[in-house]
């Protein structure tokens, strides 16, 4: 039996992120049947939004210094996150200047002792081991360098990319338990022939 927990984000809120000042901002995901588009003139934070998932899961945003992510004049950057994982619902928070993690899983906080083994249950848990680059090629691919950063992604890593865009990894699981059971049947096999011969 193949059981796939999806992950689902529900919310962001965020404050204080690099451009964005001390009101707290909202995206609401809850309407799956809706399609956005985002526009913007250069400069009023449309990549800082397409960038707040990354933020919100691994606490970066690739050529973004960490000390650049809190709003230069505020500081004290905050983003959180609701996200449903199967039957689970997690509640992610990140500070940036000061730096602080909190999850929250089905009401319960998570306690651990320090930021990276937070991040490491988020990685486990919700991400499932996705690694940044991965998630940053599914999330937000750009038309100006996908190619160029698909490309200098491994074979594993665009099969992983390809699986999530068109949500083949079903299929792919399935493929390996049929070809687990043939190898088996085949070992089988085998085993009775050489007991036959044995037996002859």
């Amino acid at each position: 039996i193949i059981i796939k927990r999806i992950m689902v984000i529900r919310k962001i809120y965020w404050k204080n992120i690099m451009s964005y000042g001390n009101s707290i901002q909202e995206l609401d995901f809850s309407d799956e049947s809706s399609l956005w588009r985002l526009s913007g003139s250069v400069g009023a934070g449309k990549s800082t939004i397409m960038s707040l998932p990354k933020l919100l899961f691994y606490g970066k945003i690739r050529g973004i210094r960490e000390a650049d992510l809190a709003n230069r004049i505020n500081h004290n950057g905050w983003i959180k996150g609701e996200i449903g994982v199967g039957q689970d619902e997690y509640i992610i928070e990140r500070g940036f200047l000061p730096s602080s993690l909190t999850i929250i899983k089905n009401g319960n906080r998570i306690e651990k002792n320090s930021l990276p083994e937070m991040q490491a249950v988020i990685n486990t848990e919700i991400l499932e081991g996705m690694p940044y680059q991965i998630f940053s090629n599914i999330l937000t691919p750009s038309l100006n360098n996908y190619r160029l950063s698909f490309v200098s992604l491994t074979p594993a890593d665009k099969r992983t990319v390809i699986d999530k865009l068109f949500s083949l990894e079903i299929i792919n699981d399935i493929g390996t338990l049929i070809k687990n059971d043939i190898k088996s049947i085949g070992n089988n096999i085998n085993n009775l022939n050489a007991q036959i011969v044995s037996l002859n």
